[in-house]
């Protein structure tokens, strides 16, 4: 059930600070953007990447470019 505002305030949580739902799918497609142009970057450079001893191949990063441009695609699409 929705709560009401007064409810709300009790309840510790500032108003003020809450955001659409079209504002966060807006930023989360930003953020997914962010990322898929760094594993870009690391593909088009050959930038090597070394977790706990571990060389992540480049096939993972091609995979995460893909992810992240369907990730934003339908970010964009949301949030119409």
């Amino acid at each position: 059930p929705e709560r009401s505002y007064t409810k709300r305030r009790k309840a510790g949580i500032n108003i003020n600070f809450m955001i659409s739902h079209k504002k966060y799918i807006q930023i989360t497609a930003v953020i997914f953007a962010a990322i898929g142009v760094m594993h870009a970057l690391r593909v088009a450079y050959q930038w090597e990447a070394v977790i706990g001893g571990f060389a992540v191949p480049m096939g993972v990063s091609w995979i995460a470019v893909a992810v992240a441009a369907y990730f934003v695609y339908q970010g964009y699409e949301l949030s119409k």
